[in-house]
């Protein structure tokens, strides 16, 4: 049962490409998402040692969640949920939940 739910709802990401108010749309297409997917908009910012500047790790911080109202070809178009930071643009990440 694990496995099919798996096949069917597989974890993937992707890339914020452009946003329009509450609407974003991101580089994943209808081969790897469907409508009504959720997804976790977020961004990557290094943890660097202050003295040596050596990159320890990266900080996920979570922007905001959106659901997916249209898939293309290439494209997913998904509206973002209440809550949302205004920060999110283009080059911001997504994964699905």
């Amino acid at each position: 049962l694990a496995l099919n739910i798996h096949r069917a709802f597989p974890l993937v990401d992707g890339i914020v490409v452009e946003r329009n108010g509450r609407i974003i749309f991101t580089d994943l297409g209808m081969d790897k998402m469907r409508a009504q997917r959720r997804m976790l908009v977020y961004d990557d910012r290094p943890i660097r040692h202050p003295a040596s500047g050596l990159q320890l790790g990266v900080d996920h911080r979570i922007l905001g969640k959106a659901r997916v109202v249209q898939c293309d070809k290439a494209l997913s178009k998904a509206e973002l949920q209440k809550g949302f930071d205004p920060s999110i643009g283009s080059r911001h990440k997504v994964i699905t939940q």
